[in-house]
């Protein structure tokens, strides 16, 4: 599965899912250094995924929260539009020579939730939160991987997520 915005949507606020690879723009992204190791990932509409503001419920243990398109935040009074909702960091496996595009994607403004789809599915069309990370028992394997290439990252070519 790819990471996608719902059906190739140009909206604000079109939410992001997996979906089966199909090559298109939908399943396209680009990123933009955020600085301190973070970064921005622009979508086809040169919007920003972006977290919903989390609410003391969804945030807590066992929760998730959903992933959407947005324009980018400024620092300001809005929570709901706090710029780190939109800061991602990938963190690669403690042997990046066995799976060296594979990455555990994480939000600046939700440490210890980490993107996937829902409820683990593997079906087309599942939405893509951030949730709890799934426990792994090897140094190798990250919980939740993505395979993602961008000339930012380390040993990697083209962006896809």
């Amino acid at each position: 599965m790819c990471l996608d915005v719902q059906n190739a949507s140009l909206s604000i606020g079109a939410p992001i899912w997996q979906f089966m690879p199909n090559g298109s723009d939908a399943q396209h992204f680009r990123f933009e250094d955020a600085g301190n190791g973070f970064f921005y990932i622009r979508t086809l509409a040169g919007l920003y995924v972006t977290a919903d503001a989390p609410t003391s419920a969804p945030a807590g243990p066992g929760g998730t929260i959903g992933i959407k398109q947005d324009r980018k935040y400024t620092p300001g009074p809005v929570v709901a539009q706090n710029p780190d909702l939109q800061r991602w960091k990938f963190a690669s496996s403690n042997i990046s020579a066995i799976n060296p595009n594979d990455y555990t994607i994480s939000c600046a403004a939700v440490p210890g939730k980490v993107l996937q789809p829902a409820h683990g599915s593997t079906a087309s069309g599942a939405a893509v939160v951030l949730g709890d990370p799934a426990v792994t028992h090897s140094p190798i394997v990250i919980p939740n991987p993505w395979s993602v290439t961008s000339p930012l990252l380390p040993s990697s070519g083209m962006f896809h997520v």
